[in-house]
């Protein structure tokens, strides 16, 4: 298995990626306007030893410029029962010397007592939650925010 996937090379039917990854990935296919990037499926943090990720996580954030951001990709982000914007944890500004540490504190936004009641009032298990991680080229914005779409 490949530990890491470039945005550009993501399979439409890998569901490991949470759907954040996917539709990033799909953008950048379309070439739409989308910063580079690649994602850490939940696999891949279940399975690859701590020093091991950390050695190719570094060579492939060497490959992106300036500051990056860690963002969260869980499936159940925007499953087809509910989407859940905002609440995973995403870093901003994240630097080589950072990246662990980045990809440390979104992975452990699954275990936050929001999270929790999300999964409680759904009826999702909690040790069903899994979480990709997306780390991409940062850019700096004037306005950002959130759309909702049906």
């Amino acid at each position: 298995m490949t530990p890491l996937l470039d945005l550009d090379r993501i399979a439409e039917c890998d569901v490991q990626i949470g759907g954040k990854a996917r539709n990033l990935a799909r953008l950048r296919v379309a070439g739409l306007p989308c910063p580079r990037g690649f994602v850490i499926p939940a696999q891949t943090l279940r399975t690859t030893s701590s020093a091991e990720l950390s050695r190719v996580v570094a060579k492939a954030v060497a490959q992106l410029r300036g500051p990056r951001a860690g963002r969260s990709s869980a499936p159940i982000d925007d499953a087809s029962a509910g989407a859940a914007p905002g609440l995973f944890h995403s870093e901003l500004g994240v630097t080589a010397a950072s990246i662990d540490a980045a990809i440390e504190a979104v992975i452990s936004s699954t275990r936050v007592a929001s999270v929790r009641s999300y999964c409680l009032l759904r009826g999702i298990p909690e040790d069903a939650v899994e979480m990709a991680v997306v780390v991409q080229e940062q850019i700096d914005s004037e306005y950002a925010g959130v759309l909702y779409t049906r």
